[in-house]
């Protein structure tokens, strides 16, 4: 194990820090990494509950649950967790458990989607990220993140996951190490979703180390889909492509995706995009096999249709994009999605037939729809971010207020102490004059009634 980490600590630093390794080259080292570690724990994935035992583990469970696993049964972890916390007397965890079993019953991904229950459980999450107990800001945050990625507000999902990273302890033991990897996984993924190649690379290294050093199995068929996806917008060299294509082939032939035809649909697109029509072809018809997901089969489809186009197969092409555009305008006028790569299918059959010019015109369109659809995608991003930043100024005012209330509060509460000890003393000091006014009104009579008895004890003698 302590030589296996070193491994990947060495290839991770060389990764990062080379000086003469290019992006791509350092992706392949990366993806070789998650190879390694794929095969030596059997290609298992948390779905297949592959974790070690304990009520801690039971964490990585519940969170992949909210997270939409699939595993509906993260109720019954939370129920197992609140249990094995109390039986142990766990308070921090007694905490935690009952901050998820509240949470699973404001919001339950596989029995709602209704907006208005996302909005509920991120104002309850809110509520929590400021937590006194540490593992529930943690969750509260992490949670926030995800639960803002399903909306599609990515930064400020992004940064919502790198605040986690902040309430984590200055520790190393089962809870921060817990903490840092969920953390890196969110932010991960996250990188990969805006595309920040770079950044999705080195937070990906860090995930490796973190999943090794807390034992866990790595999700390695997802991790390299979005990789590739991470370098959609970054020139790869062709050789590399082709690398990165065929790790993540191998390892997803032995961990499969959970959902069916999206490993195709990556592979496929990323050959496309460095010319391997021929290859990029079977693949996209190996997917289209067991696709179920709507998009993915579309994207499958213009898939197949471009390489065909490419190959000079003009005829098929030309009759299998008929039939595609005529089942998109059955369900409705078309989208951003596919009237692009509409217009690259069109352009690459042009391209076949020898038609410089309408290949042309078709391509500039093509890159016109592309770019118009980057601006909605960074005005709404914008958008979102205006939004959360005014949110946040709305609850620091309110965090403000409420501080300068317990403010005016404990002045008051001073003040009344203040004065009932001003009084507690002036009656003490009351209590002690009149203490000596009594001892000295003694002495003075005692003296008196000395002086009386003696003065009647001589008139008796006189």
């Amino acid at each position: 194990m302590v030589c296996l980490q070193w491994f990947f600590t060495v290839n991770y630093a060389f990764a990062q820090s080379s000086p003469k390794a290019s992006l791509g080259e350092r992706a392949v080292i990366t993806a070789q990494n998650l190879e390694t570690v794929a095969a030596r724990n059997n290609y298992t994935t948390v779905n297949d509950r592959g974790i070690p035992s304990g009520t801690k583990h039971l964490r990585r469970l519940i969170l992949n649950g909210f997270d939409s696993s699939r595993d509906n049964s993260f109720l019954l972890d939370i129920s197992s967790y609140l249990s094995q916390s109390t039986e142990g007397g766990q308070e921090d965890e007694i905490e935690l458990a009952r901050f998820y079993d509240e949470l699973s019953k404001i919001y339950n991904p596989y029995q709602v989607n209704d907006a208005t229950n996302i909005e509920d459980a991120l104002e309850y999450l809110r509520r929590n990220r400021e937590n006194e107990n540490w593992l529930i800001s943690h969750s509260a945050l992490v949670l926030s993140a995800v639960f803002n990625s399903y909306q599609r507000n990515f930064p400020v999902a992004l940064e919502l996951a790198s605040d986690s990273f902040s309430v984590i302890p200055e520790l190393d033991n089962f809870d921060t190490q817990f903490a840092r990897y969920y953390s890196s996984a969110t932010t991960t993924y996250l990188h990969g979703v805006l595309k920040n190649a770079d950044l999705y690379l080195s937070s990906l290294n860090a995930l490796i180390i973190y999943s090794e050093k807390i034992g866990y199995s790595v999700e390695a068929s997802n991790d390299l889909n979005n990789l590739i996806y991470a370098l959609k917008g970054v020139d790869i060299e062709a050789n590399i492509m082709r690398q990165l294509v065929d790790i993540l082939l191998r390892v997803a032939a032995r961990q499969p995706s959970d959902t069916p035809g999206l490993i195709e649909m990556r592979a496929a697109n990323a050959l496309i995009r460095i010319g391997d029509f021929e290859r990029a072809l079977v693949i996209a018809r190996q997917g289209l096999v067991t696709v179920e997901n709507p998009l993915i089969l579309n994207y499958l489809r213009i898939g197949e249709i471009q390489s065909l186009a490419a190959i000079g197969d003009v005829e098929n092409a030309e009759h299998k994009l008929s039939l595609f555009r005529s089942e998109l305008d059955s369900i409705k006028s078309g989208s951003s999605f596919a009237d692009g790569d509409i217009y690259k299918a069109k352009a690459l059959i042009a391209m076949s037939d020898g038609d410089s010019l309408e290949t042309y015109k078709l391509m500039d369109r093509y890159a016109e729809l592309s770019i118009q659809r980057l601006l909605r995608s960074n005005n709404s991003d914008t958008s979102n971010l205006l939004a959360n930043l005014e949110n946040d100024k709305a609850r620091q005012a309110e965090r403000e207020a409420a501080r300068e209330e317990v403010y005016r509060l404990e002045q008051e509460a001073l003040t009344q102490r203040v004065n009932a000890t001003q009084r507690g003393l002036a009656l003490m000091i009351l209590l002690a004059l009149s203490a000596i006014f009594i001892a000295a009104f003694m002495t003075y009579r005692s003296r008196t009634s000395q002086k009386l008895a003696e003065a009647a004890e001589d008139a008796l003698a006189g």
